[in-house]
């Protein structure tokens, strides 16, 4: 059975059972189903006429880790939960998931193009094929008060060359050109672009660490659209990709840990910041050779940025004493000391 077909079983029985003990187990979030098979059912439950129930979906859907209902949102396709979620929850990863989807409401990504940062607005302006169907997205965005540099030329430029008038007898314009991979994003920026957003960085304010080779303090390169920091990330000299690899950008970040060339050290220091994507984190440990240093296993482990699922299967790989002295470590995450504490236990008999 697909994931689909299990949560529209679960919303299924939920709608059809007489039995408000399970409603309310399914709307507290309660009943032990994997989270892509029980949101379906609670973003139901939160817009159902019975209003104790909504309350609790609610309360239980805006309280969700925004890490595991991004999680959760790749692999659902209902446009209702997608819409859901994309109204109600300003999580960046969250609105990461539904900006890049298929599934996601042409009018939901309208409505939600006049306030995202500028990073997010970059995904969208990407979505050629959402824009295709929906030309409204690129007036939306043109009204965002955080509009960058760099998505007001890509507006510019769908309007020139393919977004046409719709006439009064057709719905969308010709879908004639395919839509760039999110891969050869950076490779459409040129140098010029480059020159010219590194200059426009260097005006404004400086904070944090600061980059020799850029002149670009944290916060400035942050300034800068994805496309130019994914270019700059590709075999980044160690005091830029030490920067790039801290971007609040999952895309930016996982580019500059590939296209790069990592020592065992910076790997060590990158395991233990708590200032890192998680998928960062996760790429690191699911990477054979990336991971072999015991040390980084041992220090992934210990973060609690590490994705839970992926800390706990680290544990099997640590020391007698490392697995005491994590089963005890309060920074660790309940699940990983938990663990730990039990792995301990059978090894030290």
């Amino acid at each position: 059975m697909t994931v689909e077909e299990s949560s529209r079983s679960l919303l299924e029985r939920v709608l059809s059972s007489e039995s408000n003990e399970l409603r309310r187990l399914v709307a507290e979030g309660l009943l032990p189903v994997p989270p892509v098979e029980l949101l379906p059912s609670q973003v139901a439950l939160a817009e159902g006429d019975d209003e104790d129930l909504a309350q609790r979906a609610r309360t239980t859907l805006i309280q969700l880790d925004a890490l595991i209902a991004a999680k959760a949102l790749e692999e659902i396709d209902d446009a209702s939960v997608l819409r859901w979620f994309g109204r109600r929850r300003s999580e960046p990863r969250i609105l990461e998931v539904i900006l890049r989807k298929r599934h996601s409401p042409p009018a939901l990504l309208v409505e939600m193009a006049s306030t995202l940062d500028p990073d997010q607005q970059e995904i969208l302006v990407l979505r050629q094929d959402a824009i295709l169907d929906e030309p409204g997205i690129l007036d939306a965005l043109d009204e965002n008060p955080n509009l960058s540099a760099y998505v007001a030329r890509r507006i510019r430029e769908y309007r020139q060359h393919l977004v046409r008038p719709r006439g009064p007898d057709e719905e969308t314009a010709p879908r004639d050109a395919e839509a760039p991979r999110d891969d050869d994003v950076e490779d459409e920026v040129s140098p010029h672009e480059v020159q010219q957003a590194l200059e426009e960085a260097r005006r404004r304010e400086k904070q944090g660490e600061v980059d020799r080779i850029t002149g670009l303090s944290e916060a400035q390169l942050r300034t800068l659209p994805v496309p130019v920091r994914l270019k700059l990330g590709r075999n980044a000299p160690r005091s830029l990709r030490t920067l790039l690899i801290r971007d609040p950008s999952s895309r930016v970040a996982l580019s500059t840990l590939r296209n790069n060339s990592f020592a065992d050290s910076e790997l060590e220091q990158i395991a233990a910041s708590r200032s890192i994507v998680p998928e960062v984190l996760e790429a690191i440990a699911k990477d054979r050779q990336m991971s072999r240093r015991y040390s980084v296993v041992a220090t992934l482990a210990r973060n609690p940025k590490t994705p839970v699922g992926i800390a706990i299967r680290l544990c099997s790989r640590l020391s007698v004493r490392d697995l005491r002295s994590v089963s005890r470590d309060h920074n660790a995450q309940d699940a990983v000391r938990s663990t730990c504490r039990r792995l301990y236990t059978i090894k030290h008999q």
